[in-house]
């Protein structure tokens, strides 16, 4: 029963303080990029550049690019934090493979992949994935334990801002799905960067508060698990609070200029088997 708990909730859970999962030994050179997640950017970019270019007509081609260019966007927030902790003293995630960026290394497939996934094809938010695991208490200063937490949004903001130049070039006729496809993508990841900073146990933004806290008050899994799923529920069943949340996610991507009807079309190109 509770590994069945810990596999439905541990994307709500707080992941960094969670027991080391068993990871094998890496014999890697710590500046190389994992195979998975290089076919994950190559089927990226190839779905990319036959929307672009027209290729291969009728072929679910925007579910491709937005699922794997999601799938991108978690490679990078999963391994901006076990980039953080390496820089931060954490030594033992310098030899993970989640810092190649191993999409395969992200802790559980119900967690990380299954319920977002489910979440992105109904077309609400996109729900954060389960964490990779950090050593926390290998990091001594306070302000790097919270930098770790704030690594990954970081990095998702980051990507929004590389969407957003590459909109941007893009000229006048370009493919309406192309277009659409990475206005919904930016979209994706400046709703992970809002939900993810929530200050509710279980998320980045409470992690981050959490190393200025007294020990005392600092909640116990079952608690991060409660609150993680009530925020969920709230987000997600109660209307003023989606709304609230579609509210905080536009003042995010607002700035760089997306269409946002485009989102709409995305959402639309996405789900291919319902036209």
């Amino acid at each position: 029963m509770q590994s069945c708990w810990l596999s439905a909730f541990s994307w709500m859970m707080g992941g960094f303080d969670l027991p080391e999962p068993h990871v094998d030994a890496v014999t890697r050179d710590d500046r190389s990029l994992s195979p998975n997640f290089l076919l994950v950017l190559g089927v990226f970019a190839g779905a990319g550049l036959s929307l672009s270019l027209g290729w291969l007509p009728g072929m679910p081609l925007v579910f491709v690019f937005v699922v794997f260019g999601w799938l991108l966007g978690l490679c990078f927030h999963e391994g901006a934090h076990a980039w953080a902790a390496v820089r931060s003293g954490d030594d033992e995630s310098r030899h993970r493979p989640h810092l190649a960026l191993d999409p395969v290394s992200f802790t559980d497939p119900l967690g990380t992949f299954l319920l977002p996934l489910v979440f992105l094809l109904g077309g609400f938010f996109v729900l954060p994935g389960a964490r990779v695991y950090v050593d926390l208490g290998a990091i001594s200063r306070r302000l790097d334990r919270s930098l770790v937490y704030l690594a990954g949004p970081a990095a998702n903001f980051v990507f929004l801002v590389a969407l957003a130049i590459f909109h941007a070039s893009l000229s006048d006729d370009a493919a309406v799905g192309l277009r659409a496809s990475i206005v919904l993508m930016a979209w994706l990841q400046a709703s992970s960067i809002v939900i993810n900073l929530l200050p509710v146990p279980s998320f980045d933004g409470f992690g981050a508060i959490e190393q200025w806290l007294p020990e005392a008050w600092r909640p116990d899994a079952l608690t991060r698990s409660i609150a993680g799923f009530t925020a969920i529920f709230l987000i997600f069943m109660i209307d003023p609070m989606a709304k609230a949340m579609i509210v905080l996610i536009y003042l995010v991507i607002a700035p760089f200029g997306f269409d946002l009807h485009d989102i709409r079309t995305g959402y639309s190109e996405l789900a291919f088997w319902a036209r």
